[in-house]
């Protein structure tokens, strides 16, 4: 579901990413809120990670715990590379095909965490939703779930395009 997501203020501005953060959720429209406990439990990924596009990619392995209870929707991931660790976490509420809420991301390169709204949608087995902070959108999120065992996370930059997160998910 949502995993890392860079928000708000990082190194660059953003981690991008909710991956729900952080930034992540696998909500696909053809489940309903009920059918994302089909994606809840214990998540484990590995892909690459920059804090801006003139940034080199660094690798990252993450963990992901997704939980859904009826609309509601939350996420916890953690994810480890050369720069640290990084929480991002997501309260979200599903609405037919409109995904809205809050993702907050805590960093050591961050002096407190940063918080930011989450609004999208869904369409088919993708997700996609924009994190918001201080006034202008800081992150893109794409979650492509490929099946009940696997999704992809990709976080981009709204203003430039550039992939910050790239992720592949598997169950634990």
């Amino acid at each position: 579901m949502l995993t890392k997501v860079k928000i708000l203020a990082g190194r660059a501005g953003l981690l991008a990413a909710m991956t729900a953060a952080v930034m992540a959720a696998p909500l696909p429209a053809a489940h309903s809120a009920a059918g994302l406990a089909d994606l809840g439990g214990q998540w484990r990924g590995t892909g690459t990670d920059r804090d801006s596009g003139s940034e080199q990619p660094q690798p990252v392995q993450c963990q992901a715990t997704n939980r859904a209870q009826g609309d509601q929707v939350q996420i916890v991931t953690v994810c480890d590379g050369p720069n640290g660790r990084e929480e991002i976490s997501a309260n979200l509420k599903i609405d037919g095909d409109r995904l809205t809420g809050k993702m907050t991301r805590r960093s050591p390169d961050l002096p407190f965490a940063v918080s930011g709204s989450v609004s999208g949608s869904n369409a088919g087995n993708r997700t996609t939703f924009d994190v918001r902070a201080l006034f202008k959108t800081r992150a893109r999120v794409v979650v492509a779930v490929q099946s009940a065992q696997s999704y992809r996370l990709t976080v981009t930059d709204p203003e430039d395009g550039a992939t910050l997160m790239n992720v592949q998910f598997r169950k634990a």
